[in-house]
């Protein structure tokens, strides 16, 4: 069992250095941070559903990334993958290609009238009760 005293010194002898910090600190600051503010400006731009699609992507980038920068092996199966993530994407995106229902904004489906006028027992306890 481990004493107090050499935890401490065990605690002091891996310590991360100061380039260590302030590498994690560059992580989380530019990649987490900018990442997060770009795709937030990417929902603004073209709505959450679509917006959503580049999630999708990011299998691809990766196995095209580790194909490129470290040498691995791309399979015919990944291939296929590859090509179905893309049409998937493709669909997903499209403007009024049917997609998404009649009425749609920004790929979310809007209904033709509200609720309270599609079901009139709703609509008669909507304005019957008081908040």
């Amino acid at each position: 069992m481990l004493s107090l005293d050499r935890l401490n010194s065990l605690a002091r002898l891996h310590a991360p250095r100061r380039r260590a910090l302030l590498s994690l600190a560059g992580l989380a600051v530019i990649c987490t941070a900018g990442g997060f503010l770009i795709f937030f400006s990417l929902i603004a731009e073209v709505g959450p559903a679509r917006a959503s699609v580049i999630t999708y992507i990011n299998p691809a980038v990766a196995v095209a990334l580790g194909a490129g920068v470290l040498g691995e092996r791309i399979t015919p199966v990944m291939l296929a993958a590859f090509g179905t993530i893309l049409a998937g994407s493709v669909l997903a995106t499209r403007p009024g290609g049917g997609g998404a229902a009649a009425g749609a904004k920004g790929g979310v489906a809007v209904p033709a009238q509200p609720v309270a006028e599609r079901v009139p027992a709703l609509g008669r306890e909507a304005t019957d009760t008081a908040c």
